[in-house]
């Protein structure tokens, strides 16, 4: 479908953008930022290729974990970052939401708790990305495309877990999330290179 096309072009510009643009001091975030869009373009390639359903299964889980996990990770890097140095939490813990995709031969095969996790780890990143706008964004231009993200982001979100009953098609989330995934590639390079608050941050 175009849409899914749509979703992996983005996401492979915002790749780019962000290996280019991404300031070299903060690797960890710009590495984590160039994984999770990564999988997202692998996530979508594997919707087209015919292999086994077992394994196409397996693969499409994990990496729907896998970026989650990694979103959330990027956000609570961030959030570490902005902190005065007394308040930071240990950096291991930016990565523990990492450990879910360690653990998903517990839950293999078991779709409702699949989707349980997906749903919080999806809510958990919407929430710490509307708590860095609000609290920690300063030019105008970078607190609007974020926010418009944000909004494209929830939208993709709600239009997909209650397509039941809303019978749209996933063209429409996917549009959206398309054009949020541009949209946060730009915004969130632009605050890394441009923030002073963290742009002081050094991994302690």
């Amino acid at each position: 479908m175009w849409s899914e096309l749509l979703i992996i072009l983005t996401s492979a510009l915002g790749a780019a953008y962000i290996f280019t643009a991404f300031d070299g001091k903060h690797r960890d975030v710009k590495n984590v930022g160039l994984f999770t869009l990564l999988c997202i373009v692998i996530f979508q390639l594997n919707q087209f290729l015919d292999y086994s359903s077992n394994i196409s299964s397996i693969v499409t889980e994990v990496l729907y974990l896998s970026i989650f996990s990694l979103v959330l990770t990027f956000l609570l890097l961030t959030i570490r970052k902005l902190k005065p140095e007394f308040a930071r939490y240990p950096y291991p813990i930016a990565f523990i939401p990492v450990l879910i995709v360690v653990l998903y031969p517990l839950i293999i095969g078991n779709e409702s708790i699949l989707n349980l996790v997906g749903q919080l780890l999806q809510l958990a990143g919407l929430l710490t990305l509307l708590l860095l706008i609000i609290s920690h964004l300063e030019h105008s231009r970078i607190i609007a495309t974020t926010s418009i993200s944000f909004i494209l982001f929830l939208s993709g979100a709600a239009i997909y877990w209650f397509d039941g009953s809303i019978p749209i098609g996933s063209w429409l989330w996917q549009s959206l999330v398309a054009v949020a995934i541009a949209l946060i590639s730009y915004s969130m390079t632009k605050f890394y290179n441009n923030n002073e608050a963290v742009n002081r941050y050094e991994i302690k």
